[in-house]
């Protein structure tokens, strides 16, 4: 190769990473069958059939009934195969090999790369079944990753199928340490730089674990959980018996701080405290502890007391009937543990706080003040005895 076309081979490539979704036309949808072959190299099997989620109402330990139950239709899940399928290093979204993408397969309610100039000519092509969990960067979030990318992995056991190769993010600790969780070697795990494009001789994609309800706050956009599907508790407790998590109930009674946070603390966590010691709650900081660790915390714990965060999602290794009572901040009430624990069947209660300074900062960060001390009190006398 002389001078001349090593140079633009470079700039080539340069130029892919700083535009990787670059020009000719844009990118058509391929809409798909409940079930069955399709055309351009795509099968799709249904995994678990549609359902029904209904949501009873809690009432807070006020007496309050904050959020009315309601009824939502859950989708069938299912498990597409691609024939030469395409993806994008980074991405969620899947394309066949003549460059048409899934609607299906998106975070969001119409997948945000239809009609996109995107360039779709193979970097690099995969011998073999490569399965791609990825989410366009969410599972980099705790919450996400134990929810949407746990329960897209169990679509695809329960398929029967088996993969070579799988594809996603293990950027942060916790999604390194799930690997052991998950079976998977570290020899198994794609590597490609961000925007690379990779064909595969089959590509497996389970659906999207994903859904919500937009509604606005103070001018913010929040984005709601309306269901879990019913089957998503026998994921956890196939990961939890699989993995040996939490072989005795050791009874504890946890409390979660988020005091080494940068929002939704307790701001009079030193009044809470020494009610929750007199019941012989310990207090524990997640953020010291290693995914298998919080997963043997919850798995052992009689009763959860914590301020709504992402560390709650840990409930999915609770047992049945486990006691949780989550604090609310005043005006934000993200419904994601609530929902989790009526799928769970855990004992669930809440109670909504005060969060001074609400009007300056975003719902998602509001600090809670806990006006109502002796609610609490009384709720742990009741469930714990007197001490």
């Amino acid at each position: 190769m002389n001078a001349i076309a090593r140079t633009a081979a470079v700039l080539r490539k340069a130029a892919k990473k700083l535009l990787p979704y670059s020009p000719r036309r844009g990118v058509r949808p391929l809409r798909l069958p409940g079930e069955g072959k399709t055309r351009e190299g795509v099968s799709c099997r249904r995994v678990f059939p549609p359902d029904t989620f209904t949501f009873g109402s809690y009432a807070s330990l006020s007496g309050d009934v904050d959020f009315p139950p309601y009824t939502a239709e859950i989708p069938a899940y299912k498990l597409f195969t691609l024939r030469g399928g395409i993806f994008i290093s980074g991405r969620e979204e899947t394309f066949t090999r003549r460059g048409r993408i899934l609607e299906e397969i998106t975070a969001q309610k119409i997948n945000p790369l239809t009609g996109k100039q995107l360039h779709l000519s193979p970097d690099r092509r995969i011998k073999g079944r490569v399965l791609l969990l990825g989410l366009s960067g969410l599972e980099n979030g705790y919450y996400h990753f134990i929810i949407e990318l746990l329960l897209r992995w169990w679509i695809f056991r329960q398929s029967g199928l088996e993969a070579d190769y799988y594809v996603f993010s293990t950027k942060m600790p916790f999604q390194q340490q799930a690997l052991s969780l998950l079976g998977i070697r570290r020899d198994q795990l794609l590597a490609a730089e961000e925007g690379t494009v990779i064909q595969a001789d089959c590509l497996i994609c389970p659906s999207l674990v994903n859904n919500f309800e937009l509604s606005h706050l103070r001018g913010y956009e929040l984005y709601n959980k309306r269901y879990m599907p019913r089957w998503s508790g026998s994921a956890y407790a196939f990961l939890r018996e699989s993995n040996g998590i939490g072989k005795k109930e050791t009874g504890r009674l946890i409390y979660i701080s988020r005091n080494h946070s940068a929002r939704r603390r307790i701001l009079n966590e030193e009044a809470l405290l020494p009610i929750l010691t007199r019941f012989g709650f310990e207090t524990c900081y997640l953020e010291a502890m290693n995914l298998r660790e919080q997963a043997e915390l919850f798995a052992g714990a009689r009763m959860v007391v914590a301020p709504h965060g992402a560390g709650l999602v840990n409930l999915v290794w609770s047992r049945e009937g486990t006691g949780v009572l989550e604090l609310y901040p005043e005006f934000y009430h993200d419904p994601s543990f609530r929902l989790l624990a009526a799928t769970m069947h855990l004992d669930y209660q809440y109670v909504i706080c005060k969060s001074p300074g609400a009007d300056g900062c975003a719902p998602v960060d509001e600090d809670i003040l806990i006006d109502r001390l002796d609610l609490i009190e009384s709720f742990l006398q009741d469930r714990l005895g007197s001490r």
